[in-house]
């Protein structure tokens, strides 16, 4: 047997199975010759009109159609619109489908717009607690806080315009820390004393 677009002799590849080889259903060399071959693609075209397909099955289609995907396809269109409305929309059905993701997001942003926090700013403070202390202690309710459950604090919040500077780190138990949040420290302790 040969094939059908350039005429080269077909080997029967092991992926074959034998029925397809014996009943001659093997007619193109490679991908590239079937593709190349215009009976083929019509019949497919023809073949397949009225068919409704999953996004990723008419991917494949095109792919083996063309042979061609993105920039290089017959259809390409530049890619994602640059109109400010699409993205927009685009950007908050993502924020709605993704709430875990978009909230880390918001985190890293406020991390960056306080400053850079360095590892040795963060020893300094654990060291200056220590040494003031005795112990790793809540400089908000002054109680021993053991290792794992200590957190460091924003005296003021970066929500609030806080930065990351050595000055502005404490170090607090989760318990004062969840509660205060993002409140200043006058207003917190004063909800506190309340």
């Amino acid at each position: 047997m040969k094939c059908l677009t350039c005429s080269k002799e077909l080997i029967k590849k092991p992926n074959v199975s034998l029925r397809k080889w014996n009943d001659g259903m093997v007619k193109y060399c490679n991908l590239v010759c079937r593709t190349n071959n215009k009976a083929w693609v019509e019949n497919l075209r023809v073949k397949n009109i009225g068919k409704v397909r999953s996004v990723e099955t008419k991917k494949k289609v095109s792919a083996s159609l063309l042979g061609k995907t993105g920039k290089l396809a017959r259809h390409w269109k530049g890619g994602i619109t640059l109109h400010p409305d699409y993205n927009r929309k685009r950007a908050r059905k993502w924020y709605r489908e993704n709430p875990i993701k978009a909230k880390a997001i918001w985190q890293r942003r406020y991390a960056r717009s306080g400053g850079k926090l360095s590892l040795h700013t963060v020893q300094m403070v654990y060291e200056d607690n220590i040494k003031r202390y005795g112990t790793l202690t809540c400089i908000y309710c002054l109680d021993p806080v053991p290792f794992g459950r200590d957190t460091i604090d924003h005296v003021v919040p970066l929500a609030k315009g806080g930065t990351n500077d050595y000055d502005n780190l404490a170090i607090a138990c989760c318990r004062c820390n969840c509660s205060k949040k993002d409140k200043d420290l006058d207003t917190w302790l004063d909800r506190k004393e309340k």
